[in-house]
């Protein structure tokens, strides 16, 4: 991963992420603080310019009180959503010393005690604002519930985790479409998996980390039908609003022609597994460029890989067996996929 302070103009490898192809964390802080007044509201915001996709958002703080049980603080996304970050906890106790609220933590800050130090996960669900962009006015919100006791904030921060992201080039209003179900996802990564190997452009670092991709659903905003951050995919439920397509033969593309576009009227909504070839492209450190299978956006009823150059397998050239890819005990909406795969001279 990469930590960034702020938005710089140019980020390492174009913008995609570290030089291992992971994550993009940049950190946002407001350092000027405030004192909380008795029974009142303090207000701080953060002005994020990056117009970045949120794949995990953390918060971190700094609070002197002396009665910690008196505030509820609350993080407000530009959008106005109210994320709770904790209410009226923590007894006669004091302070918020670098307190970090982050979904993944194991404990919750309900089973936590004053002073709080260390990470916890919030009262409300921070995840509510994955899947959104970034910009905009950040604001946190001190409320002080009794009397007789006041208290500052010294400082806070965000640290936004960037997400790599593929947009369809409209939005659909497809109604009521089918969930994606757990065997649709397997075929179509098996397949948008094997093409990557069988490019043959792969180094072994990239094919292992084939090996650990996850894939689970949620509803992201607007025209997005996916996005990567590490080594997880997070597919739109409708696409977008178009639907998803499912290939039932999903290693050919005798459905499309020389073009990209559909020539069978079987094809509707968006291609999966277009996108997961796309999505797995990030996973793999590659970058947006202006067209195929790594274009930023795409087309309903549309396959990059119907007009990009075959893998290579003339002689004199690595030959891959189509791999196999399992999925074991999944946890709900996720899905984890590994590759057993052989090289034949």
């Amino acid at each position: 991963e990469v930590v960034i302070l702020g938005e710089p103009e140019d980020l390492p490898d174009g913008g995609s992420g570290g030089a291992d192809g992971g994550p993009v964390i940049r950190i946002y802080e407001n350092a000027t603080g405030g004192s909380i007044p008795d029974r009142g509201t303090l207000t701080s915001v953060i002005s994020v310019g990056a117009d970045v996709l949120i794949a995990d958002l953390d918060v971190t703080l700094t609070i002197m009180h002396k009665r910690v049980s008196d505030l509820i603080i609350e993080l407000i996304a530009p959008d106005g959503t109210v994320i709770r970050l904790t209410s009226n906890l923590g007894g006669s106790g004091d302070d918020y010393l670098g307190t970090v609220f982050d979904d993944d933590a194991a404990t919750s800050v309900t089973e936590a005690a004053a002073p709080f130090t260390g990470s916890f996960r919030p009262e409300g669900d921070l995840s509510a604002i994955e899947g959104m962009l970034a910009a905009g006015d950040w604001t946190l919100r001190i409320s002080d519930t009794s009397r007789k006791v006041t208290g500052t904030l010294v400082s806070w921060s965000l640290a936004i985790t960037e997400a790599q992201a593929l947009m369809a080039t409209s939005t659909g209003d497809a109604t009521a479409p089918e969930a994606l179900e757990t065997a649709e996802i397997d075929a179509a990564l098996e397949a948008a998996i094997a093409w990557w190997i069988e490019t043959g452009d792969l180094d072994e670092d990239q094919i292992a980390a084939l090996y650990d991709i996850e894939v689970q659903t949620a509803e992201l905003d607007g025209a997005l039908l996916a996005m990567t951050s590490g080594n997880v995919i997070t597919l739109d439920t409708d696409a977008a609003g178009h639907g998803w397509w499912i290939d039932p033969t999903p290693a050919t593309s005798e459905e499309f022609g020389a073009d990209g576009t559909a020539i069978s009227a079987t094809v509707e909504g968006v291609d999966l597994v277009s996108v997961l070839i796309h999505e797995i492209g990030h996973v793999l450190g590659f970058d947006h460029d202006d067209g195929g299978v790594m274009g930023a956006t795409l087309e309903p009823e549309t396959r990059p890989i119907a007009v990009e150059t075959e893998p290579p397998n003339s002689a004199g050239v690595v030959v891959v067996d189509i791999p196999t890819v399992n999925t074991v005990a999944p946890k709900p909406g996720r899905h984890e996929a590994w590759v057993d795969w052989r090289r034949v001279a």
